[in-house]
Order: C-alpha cells, then sequence, then structure tokens
C-alpha cells in the first residue's frame, strides 16, 4: 500500500516531466475568466515565469494592434473554470496580454484534458 510520502513523490516526478513552457495555440477565452486568473497568481506562478518567459518570448507574438512587443505585454497563468475540466475541455498555460489593447494575444498550452 503507497503511503502520502509515496505519492507525493510520484507526482513530483510526473511534474518534472511537464514541458511548462507549453505549446503556443489559437485559443481564446472568456476576458472574466483571464481576469480571475490574472488576479490570482500564485507565488510558484511568478517565480516559474521569471524562469521561463525569455523561451516564451521567443515564440510569442506582438499585439497585433498596437505592436507592443512580446517582452512588454503582461504574462500570468491561465487555468480553465472547474466546469471546463468537468467536461473534459480544460486548458492551462501561460497568456499574454496587451493592456494598452485589453485583449489577450497568445496562449501556451501546458496541460488540456
Amino acid at each position: 500500500m503507497s503511503t502520502i510520502n509515496d505519492i507525493n513523490s510520484k507526482v513530483e516526478k510526473i511534474l518534472e516531466l511537464i514541458d511548462w513552457r507549453g505549446t503556443k495555440t489559437q485559443q481564446f477565452f472568456p476576458k472574466q475568466d483571464l481576469e480571475y486568473c490574472r488576479s490570482n497568481q500564485t507565488a510558484e506562478n511568478i517565480k516559474l515565469l521569471e524562469q521561463i518567459k525569455p523561451d516564451l518570448i521567443k515564440e510569442a507574438s506582438c499585439c497585433s494592434d498596437c505592436k507592443m512587443p512580446p517582452e512588454k505585454l503582461a504574462w500570468f497563468y491561465f487555468s480553465s473554470p472547474a466546469w471546463t475540466w468537468q467536461q473534459f475541455c480544460g486548458r492551462e498555460g501561460w497568456v499574454s496580454y496587451c493592456d494598452e489593447c485589453d485583449e489577450q494575444i497568445d496562449f501556451f498550452c501546458v496541460m488540456m484534458n
């Protein structure tokens, strides 16, 4: 029988295999969902973003309206609402957002179900 420590160890090993940079996709999300996630960032996500942002910027787009470069856009981790995971259409990943134009620019999908 597995102990909680065994299970936690296995989960940590799985998490180490995830490419936290994600894959750039053409998915756009409702503004209220984006705002919720942006205002509820964890310290872990902020720290991880600092580490991987240079890689994300290499593939990221400029804002199509104002031409703001990726390094000047807002970046945050997004997780779709609970109901999307229950319906097997959940998504998580990094979003770049142009505050000047008030729109999502890119989504780099890290997890989906």
